[in-house]
């Protein structure tokens, strides 16, 4: 109940968070969640990034990313949360700005 109250604050105060493309996938959401506890994510490509041994499609933010970068016929059109995808973003910007650094 908590984590939909501090959603819907953060979706109304942000709105481009409004539309989102893909529709939520509680085991995407899981994924990428584990993934970012354990593992920064590495630039692939100018619209990708790698975390662990997964590639995610990272441009479109923040209404149509952080999808699996790979077309299987079950995981088109999926996402998780818009809590997770906003906290993907902050870790890739995290991570690869620290990895221009290196």
């Amino acid at each position: 109940m908590k984590n939909k109250i501090l959603t819907a604050l953060f979706v109304l105060f942000h709105p481009s968070y409004w539309i989102m493309i893909n529709k939520y996938n509680k085991e995407l959401d899981e994924l990428l969640i584990h993934l970012m506890d354990n593992y920064n994510f590495h630039k692939t490509g100018k619209y990708t990034a790698k975390i662990g041994p997964h590639e995610f499609w990272t441009s479109n933010q923040p209404y149509c990313c952080f999808y699996p970068y790979i077309f299987t016929r079950g995981n088109s059109g999926i996402r998780p949360s818009i809590l997770t995808i906003k906290r993907a973003i902050d870790k890739l910007n995290k991570d690869t700005q620290t990895e221009g650094l290196k």
